[in-house]
């Protein structure tokens, strides 16, 4: 297992971000284009971090981050892109830019739609929640 997950779940975030850092060197060594789907992980898991110590803004940079390679690398509606905006979404809302949450969260629903992936359903009731207030 990744040692930055580890220490996350064990909310141990200064070494979760460490670890993900460092990996994340590791992968941009390895890949030194920088389009692989490990980098955008990489990316991920430490926006990750951000968003569990509250750190929204940095959460968002990592998200994006992370969105840019796989929109280079992936097909248009792969899966892994709405996971990508439902984050950025999750992470402006916790910021209170609901406008950016909402836009984000159509984009994860539009592609989530045509998967029936399961999360369209927590993307649906975001932007509802949204709404009504």
């Amino acid at each position: 297992m990744d040692l930055g997950i580890l220490h996350g779940k064990e909310q141990k975030w200064e070494k979760s971000l460490t670890n993900h850092f460092k990996s994340l060197g590791i992968k941009q060594k390895l890949y030194p284009d920088g389009n692989h789907l490990d980098i955008a992980i990489s990316y991920f898991n430490i926006g990750s971090v951000y968003y569990s110590i509250g750190d929204y803004d940095k959460a968002v940079d990592y998200y994006k981050k992370s969105l840019q390679i796989k929109r280079r690398i992936l097909s248009r509606n792969n899966v892994k892109l709405a996971t990508s905006y439902l984050a950025i979404g999750l992470s402006h809302e916790k910021a209170g830019r609901f406008t950016l949450a909402v836009n984000n969260y159509e984009k994860a629903e539009a592609i989530y739609r045509l998967h029936n992936h399961p999360d369209m359903t927590k993307v649906r009731y975001r932007i509802q929640t949204i709404i009504k207030n």
